[in-house]
């Protein structure tokens, strides 16, 4: 408590020298805006970029998809159990965890998990998995899942739009700025308790079943709807020079 409370200090005194805050995304914002270290007037918002041209739609396989580092902010552990529970009764289905690795003891909690609900044969971990494999994983997917803890952002959920993917996704995020009206989407609305999201995670993948063939045109749906933002990372480069060029320009009056 001791250093949090003197961390929460530090943070304040550093905010009041800032000039200009740039967040990726009004979420982000948000909470420096509700931890009052930033004025909003003193605030700037520019989406990231994301390089979605070359994403592309097959014919799906029976498998879900869930692209994220290997973290504990991305909830691969509330996936599996949801999982878990799903394939009794689905049993042909399988589930494939792409990313990078970015913690080891959580990683191997994963495989703990993976072996204790004995899915060795249905839940698969593929670690640095090339970017055309990659491509080839989100195209022949059967649907994409995204559910990070308030994820800044996101260029995953992007992606899967692009390839013409169902998606299954969580709010509050970044990302919901730009997506809440896509087609195909299932919004999961952030729960407190664990085992409440396992719940909602779980109700999602059956009701994407039950509604398979529907809901992978509408999918397809999503292609068109992503292409109308311009999500160049030219476009972001773009924006972020202008913003600093008028920041520079006002210190100099």
């Amino acid at each position: 408590k001791v250093a949090l409370h003197t961390y929460n200090l530090l943070e304040k005194r550093a905010w009041k020298n800032v000039d200009l805050g740039i967040f990726n995304s009004e979420l982000s914002r948000k909470r420096a805006l509700d931890k009052n270290l930033i004025d909003i007037n003193k605030t700037s918002i520019i989406y990231p970029g994301a390089d979605i041209s070359n994403m592309y739609n097959d014919e799906p396989e029976d498998y879900f998809l869930y692209v994220a580092r290997i973290s504990t902010a991305k909830r691969q552990n509330l996936l599996i159990k949801a999982f878990a529970k799903f394939v009794k009764k689905y049993p042909k289905y399988k589930l494939y965890l792409v990313g990078g690795l970015e913690n080891k003891a959580y990683y191997l909690e994963l495989l703990k998990l993976i072996k204790e609900y004995n899915l060795k044969d249905t839940v698969k971990i593929m670690l640095d998995v090339p970017d055309k494999r990659l491509k080839e994983f989100y195209a022949k997917s059967l649907t994409c899942i995204h559910i990070p803890y308030m994820e800044d952002f996101g260029i995953v959920p992007l992606e899967s739009l692009a390839a013409g993917k169902y998606l299954i996704n969580v709010y509050p995020s970044g990302n919901y700025e730009l997506l809440k009206n896509a087609p195909g989407i299932y919004w999961i609305k952030e729960r407190f308790y664990e085992e409440s999201m396992i719940s909602e995670v779980h109700n999602s993948l059956e009701y994407f079943i039950k509604n398979k063939d529907e809901l992978i045109e509408k999918g397809k749906e999503n292609i068109e709807f992503v292409k109308k933002y311009n999500l160049s990372w030219e476009r972001f480069t773009k924006e972020l020079d202008n913003k600093l060029k008028d920041v520079w320009q006002n210190y100099n009056l």
